[in-house]
């Protein structure tokens, strides 16, 4: 097993997870419930750690963890203001249905 990604936001560690799961990698989370020791051990040595079962699924793994992080693939659409189809309402970026008539945003 080769540890691929550490973090003590539990949020993260399930959103990498599932994102390598995604793709067919096997992993598992070491120190995840290490949470009540830190302060009587380093924080370093009690955070979890996301593990790739096959080593050879390290590169990929780490792949995907970085265009993760830098938001490379994120859909486009939604990073700007889009104008409903159905009553003309603009809409913010964060919306993906009007707001004022509950149309989705169309996808190209």
């Amino acid at each position: 097993m080769k540890r691929v990604f550490a973090s003590q936001d539990q949020t993260l560690i399930v959103i990498v997870r599932g994102l390598l799961a995604d793709e067919g990698i096997d992993t598992v989370v070491q120190n995840e419930n290490m949470s009540a020791v830190v302060g009587e051990v380093p924080f370093f040595l009690a955070m979890p750690e996301i593990c790739v079962v096959r080593d050879e699924d390290e590169s990929q793994a780490i792949a995907i963890i970085e265009r993760f992080e830098s938001g490379e693939g994120r859909e486009q659409e939604l990073m700007k203001p889009w104008r409903c189809p159905r009553c003309g309402e603009t809409m913010e970026e964060q919306f993906t249905a009007c707001w004022k008539c509950g149309t989705p945003m169309e996808k190209d």
